[in-house]
């Protein structure tokens, strides 16, 4: 079986982030509005860790098991 790397949407659902923020997201893309300032900051740190992760499967599975998350 074939695995491949998460892209940065399956990386924030790995990571426990709810449906709201996704709707949030799409909301302010759809309305060509601005985040708030705290959902900017959260999900840039979140992103800056998918950068150092990588997206592989095994490595979110063991970064979530180490922080307690799965």
């Amino acid at each position: 079986m074939a695995v491949y790397p998460l892209d940065f949407e399956e990386y924030m659902w790995a990571n426990g982030k709810q449906q709201s923020t996704f709707d949030y997201l799409k909301e302010c893309y759809d309305n060509a509005s601005r985040v708030s300032d705290t959902v900017h900051e959260t999900l840039s740190k979140l992103f800056y860790s998918y950068l150092v992760v990588g997206g592989m499967p095994e490595n979110v599975f063991a970064q979530n098991l180490r922080a307690g998350g799965l």
